[in-house]
């Protein structure tokens, strides 16, 4: 099955661009009539131009589809009654109502100025309450309406200088959550969509290598969803993230063989949903040293008794330290333009060579993944009940390449450990171990001993 939008009507705020341009295009592309509105402002809401949203309607148009633009406020009255004076007298009726228009004001709390927590508030919250507000009655008395508000990680678990933005955010979906249950009896549909996606909001957030692998597109397939016949009520639905394969696989929603096989019956066929899974792979390099000076010794003991009651006075010692002293990047060759590898130093070591119980002598650790690797696997669900575990798998070092960096990373590591100055309180490697030398065994080490990041 198929998910179908003809004689469907849609309005999308914000979709002059990013999130909002791709969730319009596919809803076209699936015979709705769209609305796009975009007050084509500057990322911080300054300014304003209807370029944006008029581009979009002739993309679409030029499908063979049906849209108008329109370039009014989300927080104006006067302009979100003209959006759907404007929708109605063209369609003649409002389906959807996908609320996406949003700006970004970031600052630490301690900077940040009332304006700024407003303006944000503002176009996030309101900018949503608003156009829901507009169509909820009409909604209602057509016995049917399907709205997402678009939520954030920043709100459901906090970002560093977003306080406005995730307080907006966070109040989305409390605002979904009694929605949910107002428009239940009339067939309105209220879900919150949490995306992570390379935008024009979030390019100074993420590195440059975001904007192929996290694409709008990837995450409009759930926008889709949650506005369809068949959509939830009351959910919050992540996607870009890896608990969405899962979702929506579970929901019907990927490519229609698998699901049949695992006693799903598939509602919207996407092929690659849950396929590209790329992941940090890390090893670690320990050696014992001759001095008592690393964590291994203060976290043991009469001395970890110390080290908390430490803290507990002042907020100060072993406890307050970060997992990892000193970091780097570098290159596993001179040839390449950029380090592909990133290195971090910890005055302790690990039984097993990662994560665990700190070894009963002094020791120093090394680190290293890779930070860009081409080893890709995949995240399906494993049965059509959402409590059971997904199937992930990974395939790192897939890539002979990918093995070629790491094996070089480890031998980094190595001669990081192995300066003249380690050499005073150095006594010998313990993993990999002195035995191990050749490539082969170095793989090995690799392949049995390294964890995700």
């Amino acid at each position: 099955m198929t998910i179908d939008f003809k004689d469907k009507v849609a309005i999308v705020t914000g979709a002059g661009g990013g999130l909002g341009r791709s969730h319009a295009l596919e809803l076209s592309k699936r015979g709705a009539k769209v609305v796009v509105n975009d007050l084509g402002g500057s990322v911080d809401g300054s300014g304003g131009s209807s370029e944006a949203a008029e581009k979009v309607v002739k993309e679409i148009i030029s499908s063979g589809g049906q849209a108008i633009s329109n370039g009014s406020s989300v927080t104006d009255d006067k302009g979100v009654k003209l959006m759907i004076d404007q929708t109605i007298n063209e369609y003649g009726k409002i389906d959807i109502l996908i609320n996406n228009a949003g700006i970004l004001i970031d600052k630490s709390f301690s900077k940040m100025e009332i304006n700024d927590f407003e303006k944000v508030l503002n176009v996030h919250l309101l900018g949503s309450v608003k156009p829901t507000k507009a169509v909820w009655e009409i909604m209602k008395e057509q016995n049917y309406g399907r709205i997402i508000v678009t939520s954030s990680s920043s709100g459901l678990y906090g970002n560093f200088g977003q306080t406005n933005y995730g307080a907006a955010k966070l109040g989305l979906v409390g605002f979904m959550n009694t929605l949910k249950l107002e428009g239940q009896k009339y067939n309105v549909h209220v879900n919150a969509l949490t995306p992570v996606a390379y935008t024009r909001m979030t390019a100074n957030l993420m590195p440059p290598e975001a904007e192929n692998l996290l694409t709008p597109e990837s995450v409009t397939p759930a926008a889709i969803y949650l506005v369809s016949d068949e959509a939830p009520n009351g959910i919050i639905l992540c996607a870009g993230a890896i608990g969405t394969p899962h979702l929506l696989q579970v929901s019907g929603v990927g490519e229609a063989e698998y699901l049949k096989s695992i006693g799903i019956e598939p509602l919207f066929e996407i092929k690659n949903v849950g396929e590209d899974l790329q992941d940090h792979y890390a090893v670690r390099v320990a050696n014992k040293i001759s001095t008592p000076i690393s964590l291994n010794e203060k976290a043991s003991g009469f001395n970890l008794v110390s080290e908390i009651i430490k803290w507990f006075i002042s907020k100060k010692g072993l406890i307050s330290y970060s997992p990892a002293h000193v970091g780097a990047f570098l290159k596993s060759s001179p040839r390449i333009d950029f380090p592909d590898l990133q290195f971090v130093f910890t005055p302790a070591s690990y039984t097993e060579g990662m994560i665990g119980k700190l070894q009963n002598f002094p020791g120093i650790t090394c680190g290293v993944w890779q930070s860009r690797p081409l080893s890709k696997g995949y995240v399906r669900a494993s049965s059509n009940k959402i409590s059971d575990p997904p199937l992930i798998q990974p395939n790192y070092l897939k890539e002979k390449i990918d093995q070629d960096v790491l094996i070089e990373g480890v031998k980094i590591c190595r001669s990081l450990l192995d300066t003249s100055t380690m050499k005073k309180i150095s006594v010998c490697e313990t993993l990999p171990g002195d035995n191990i030398k050749s490539d082969e065994e170095i793989l090995d080490f690799i392949r049995n001993k390294g964890a995700t990041v």
